[in-house]
């Protein structure tokens, strides 16, 4: 069983009567929907099914060879590698979605695509490994967990055993040796890159918990029972934000021959067992546990004696404990609070005697609790952060002309030519930088204003005659009168007052006493007509 990131469970399954049938099914709407597939090979112990991130579904069986299977442009698709012989696949999906295969073959090996061919590496040559798990980390790096049942030298040991990547080379560890341990192993990685195993000892008739801190394992019984001979067949695990664990089983009852499928957690931080459902001899074979996005668990397992895929989901559940069970609750790994209205994964409010200080998950409440698009507002504006162009700027939060001034602030919101009109009279006092007035988008266009703090409303001047053209100028080289008279007088009286000085000068200067003229005429002839 897979979880698609909508929550759609996806369930991968064979039929009893021939493995040669593959049976996928999901479930839509409430209701199931399944397809057949002929032919793709053996999936008997495997934990095989994966969703990548376009929700599309891997698994990986066996025949001749061990067969990749995946879902693309609504057409199955299969990529083959390896001998005859190989058994127990698991596989893992990295984010780009590569495929990352464990498998038993003449040893344990494992493969991955690296988008162009089949890497395959040889870890080990050990015999016959009953189980695979494989589980990858923040690097991509593999982690195997296996049980191994007779070694090179045929010697039985039923260990569970670990192998991983370093970067550079394989390690390989003997986790747990107690007697016969280390059947139907799973693996999970936590936050921190450390593994987690749990796995079956047959001997003790017990589910076990393994996890890895530094360089020490540590190791915890989860689920005992003498009388129940077969406790913790068919194990499955998963694991939730906060790191806690969660396993399924199935538990053979030889008292009363029933089995039952049983689910535990460590939410408390004790193990808590449940009884999930129960029935006859083969009741709850392959269980399967996953979580979903809210951390709803969901289990799926084998009904014998109907020979039926059974599938079940708690939801009564409160993982964070903040009194609100996890079907209701938006945050059920946070106990700080629970409910999202807009569902942007911002809190409405904090629960009741919380803060952001005792949120597990960094939240932050949602400053539009109504509002899926927004959820900041850093200036406290009353504009969210995403819509506002000056998120910092509470006196701003919008720029319709997108020339990086504020509209409150810019005297031509609409003109990306400019902002600033001092005197307040439609005209700007200058151009924004890069800007020109081929630039402005108002009509008609924009004029640099050549008074912009002339309160008299003065903007240009046609003439350059350093007069604003508003003050009455004729548009001449003048400065009053509206058609040029006043001026045109004083010229006409200037030239006239230096004509008749210029005369005076002139003319002054050749006449004579009146006495000197009467001398003159004595000496003159008189001349009869």
């Amino acid at each position: 069983m897979a979880i698609d990131k909508n929550d759609i469970v996806n369930v991968i399954c064979q039929g009893n009567d021939s493995y040669d049938d593959t049976y996928y099914m999901k479930k839509l709407d409430g209701k199931w929907e399944f397809e057949v597939l002929e032919d793709f090979g053996d999936m008997i112990r495997s934990h095989m099914l994966c969703m990548d991130n376009n929700n599309m579904p891997h698994f990986v069986t066996v025949g001749s060879n061990v067969n990749y299977n995946y879902l693309h442009d609504n057409t199955w698709r299969v990529s083959s590698f390896g001998d005859r012989g190989a058994t127990i696949p698991s596989l893992a999906l990295d984010d780009s979605d590569l495929p990352h295969i464990a498998y038993f073959e003449k040893g344990l090996k494992y493969a991955h695509w690296d988008g162009y061919n089949w890497i395959i590496n040889a870890i080990t040559d050990d015999f016959i490994i009953g189980f695979t798990s494989i589980a990858l980390d923040s690097q991509y790096n593999p982690h195997i967990a296996y049980y191994l049942d007779y070694s090179a030298d045929r010697r039985q040991n039923g260990d569970l055993n670990y192998a991983y990547w370093t970067g550079s080379r394989w390690v390989v560890e003997t986790v747990d040796s107690q007697d016969v341990v280390g059947k139907y192993p799973t693996i999970q990685i936590d936050s921190n890159d450390d593994p987690h195993i749990c796995y079956q000892s047959e001997t003790e008739s017990s589910v076990r918990h393994a996890w890895k801190t530094g360089n020490e394992w540590s190791i915890e019984t989860i689920d005992k029972s003498e009388s129940d001979a077969g406790l913790g067949a068919h194990l499955s695990m998963d694991i939730d934000q906060n790191d806690d664990i969660h396993v399924s089983y199935r538990c053979e009852n030889i008292a009363d021959n029933t089995d039952h499928v049983m689910y535990a957690n460590n939410i408390e931080g004790t193990w808590t067992i449940f009884v999930v459902d129960n029935g006859g001899p083969g009741y709850g074979g392959g269980t399967s546990i996953k979580l979903d996005s809210l951390s709803n668990v969901h289990i799926c397992y084998y009904d014998h004696t109907s020979d039926s895929i059974k599938y079940a989901k708690n939801t009564h559940f409160d993982f964070d404990k903040d009194e609100m069970l996890n079907d209701e609750d938006t945050f059920p790994n946070d106990p700080s609070a629970s409910q999202d209205t807009d569902n942007d994964g911002y809190p409405d409010s904090w629960n009741d005697g919380k803060s952001q200080d005792d949120s597990t998950t960094g939240l932050t409440l949602d400053a539009f609790p109504d509002d899926p698009e927004e959820w900041d507002d850093t200036d406290s504006d009353g504009v969210g952060d995403n819509s506002d162009v000056f998120p910092e700027d509470s006196e701003e939060w919008a720029d319709t002309d997108n020339d990086s001034i504020g509209d409150n602030s810019d005297a031509f919101p609409d003109d990306p030519a400019a902002s600033i009109d001092s005197d307040d009279d439609g005209m700007p006092d200058s151009w924004n930088d890069g800007f020109g007035p081929e630039d402005s988008t108002s009509d008609p266009p924009l004029v640099i204003d050549l008074y912009p703090n002339d309160p008299d409303n003065e903007a240009t001047d046609d003439d350059d005659d350093s007069t604003g053209d508003d003050d009455a100028d004729d548009d001449d080289t003048g400065s009053s009168g509206s058609d040029g008279s006043t001026m045109g007088m004083l010229l006409i009286v200037g030239l006239v007052a230096a004509i008749a000085i210029a005369a005076f000068l002139f003319f002054g200067k050749k006449k004579e006493p009146v006495g000197k003229l009467e001398d003159a005429n004595d000496g003159l002839e008189k001349r009869d007509d």
